[in-house]
C-alpha cells in the first residue's frame, strides 16, 4: 500500500514493465494526490479513497481532538474479519437450504441404486436424502 502515490515521469511505463515481468501483482495507492486515467486503468493499479478519513482528521483537529483513534485500525479490521466470516456462515446456510429444498423435492429415479436415508436412518414420506457428490452429479446433468 502507498500513502502518496506519486508516479512522475516513466514511472507508470517502468510499473507497467515489472508488473509484466510478474514482480509485483496489485499496488494499492490512495486517492490524496492526483492521479489521470493512464494510471487509474491500469490492471495492476487499485485506487483506495481516503476522503472520509482526511474529512474526519480536519474535523478533530478543528474541534481540538485527537486523531490517534482514527491511526489505530484494529477495531476496523476486527469488524472487516467479523463480516467477512458472517458472510461466509451465511452463504453455507443458504447452500444447506437450498441443497435440503432440492432433496426434498427429488425423486427417487433421478439416483436409481443408491439408498436414501436421512443421518437419523429415518427416512419421512416424499423426502430423498442425498451425499453432495450425488447432488453434484444431479446438478450438472439436470442444468
Amino acid at each position: 500500500m502507498v500513502s502518496l502515490p506519486f508516479f512522475n515521469a516513466g514511472a507508470v511505463e517502468d510499473f507497467d514493465m515489472a508488473y509484466k515481468e510478474g514482480i509485483f501483482y496489485r499496488i494499492i495507492g490512495t486517492n490524496s494526490v492526483f492521479h489521470g486515467r493512464d494510471l487509474l486503468e491500469k490492471e495492476w493499479y487499485v485506487q483506495a479513497d481516503i476522503t472520509e478519513l482526511f474529512a474526519r482528521v480536519i474535523s478533530r483537529l478543528h474541534h481540538g481532538r485527537s486523531i490517534s483513534p482514527l491511526l489505530d485500525n484494529r477495531k476496523f479490521i476486527q469488524i472487516l474479519i467479523d463480516n467477512t466470516q458472517a458472510q461466509a456462515q451465511a452463504q453455507l446456510k443458504s447452500q444447506n437450504r437450498e441443497l435440503a429444498l432440492v432433496t426434498r423435492r427429488a425423486s427417487r429415479s433421478c439416483f436409481p441404486g443408491y439408498t436414501y436415508l436421512p443421518p437419523s436412518g429415518r427416512s419421512s414420506e416424499g423426502e430423498l436424502y442425498i451425499h453432495s457428490t450425488i447432488w453434484s452429479n444431479y446438478h450438472a446433468h439436470v442444468t
